[in-house]
């Protein structure tokens, strides 16, 4: 025994990497204030614990802006990057474009990140996020993706409203887990009436995230107009539009040659005659009729 015992000590000194605390995120706050004009300001505060193994510079935040809307359409939100802070000092940051959105990158490629705890702030603003419906309004939002390779011990988040009412007049549903999954491991209250406020109840797996939709009476947000809808459904869309009408271009084209020169003329009256035509014979006279030669009689 110990003899075994020595072996398993000599075998954990021998590799540190063993005694090492595992990366993940300690805490995640989502602060989300929605506007009277449907802008949305949100300021992220993600603590996270680094060991050089993935977080060797910095983390990223990957924020969707490519969906499709209920009929199918493309819809591009809008979102406007602010600031980035670590430990709140000022973090040097750069985006990059992702197939379905963009990346925001903290940290330096000069600088490596000191292992231990260290705290985050990302602040950005976003547009087109929220839903307008006959009887009421509504944001629906993904708080946390399900893109995080860390588990998250703790997650919250609250939203801010440009308005006061009844805490009875608002309607919240919490959704978590992975992709696709409708549980809910978390908690709500209103408060004051302008505030909502999500803790989970239980941490997050890898690729777990969080989703809250939260609705209200409409008319105190301002609906965008049908001038900035269609304006934005053309700029989104603008390219399978081109491709629609220039296929119907063509289409046209083809009908109208075709209608010009391809369509047979008109069958007149048929008027049996005896003699072949000037100039044909009999046998000529039957080829044309039969497009062909054979010893048929």
């Amino acid at each position: 025994m110990i003899a075994r015992l020595a072996i398993l000590l000599l075998i954990l000194f021998a590799n540190p990497f063993h005694l090492r605390a595992d990366e993940r995120i300690l805490d995640y706050r989502s602060d989300i204030q929605v506007h009277a004009d449907g802008w949305l300001t949100i300021t992220e505060s993600i603590k996270v614990r680094a060991e050089g193994a993935n977080i060797k510079r910095g983390i990223f935040r990957d924020f969707p802006t490519r969906y499709r809307d209920r009929l199918g359409n493309h819809v591009k939100v809008e979102f406007v990057p602010v600031s980035v802070l670590r430990n709140g000092n000022s973090e040097p940051w750069h985006t990059a474009e992702r197939s379905n959105g963009v990346r925001i990158y903290a940290g330096s490629r000069q600088r490596m990140l000191e292992p231990g705890i260290h705290e985050y702030e990302f602040r950005f603003r976003t547009h087109r996020q929220l839903g307008f419906f006959d009887d009421h309004d509504e944001l629906y939002f993904n708080v946390i993706g399900t893109g995080w390779v860390f588990p998250i011990d703790r997650a919250s988040t609250t939203i801010q409203l440009p308005f006061t009412v009844d805490a009875g007049d608002i309607e919240v549903h919490v959704y978590s887990g992975a992709y696709g999954n409708r549980g809910s491991d978390a908690v709500f209250e209103v408060l004051d009436g302008n505030r909502v406020r999500v803790q989970t109840t239980r941490g997050l797996e890898p690729e777990e995230g969080l989703t809250v939709s939260v609705s209200w009476s409409k008319g105190l947000v301002s609906e965008p107009g049908f001038a900035q809808k269609l304006h934005w459904f053309l700029a989104d869309n603008g390219a399978a539009i081109a491709l629609l009408l220039g296929l119907a271009l063509v289409l046209a084209w083809y009908l109208w040659a075709w209608n010009r020169v391809g369509r047979d003329p008109a069958k007149g009256v048929i008027i049996p005659r005896f003699k072949p035509p000037e100039g044909l014979s009999p046998a000529a006279c039957r080829y044309v009729l039969s497009m062909n030669f054979n010893r048929d009689a």
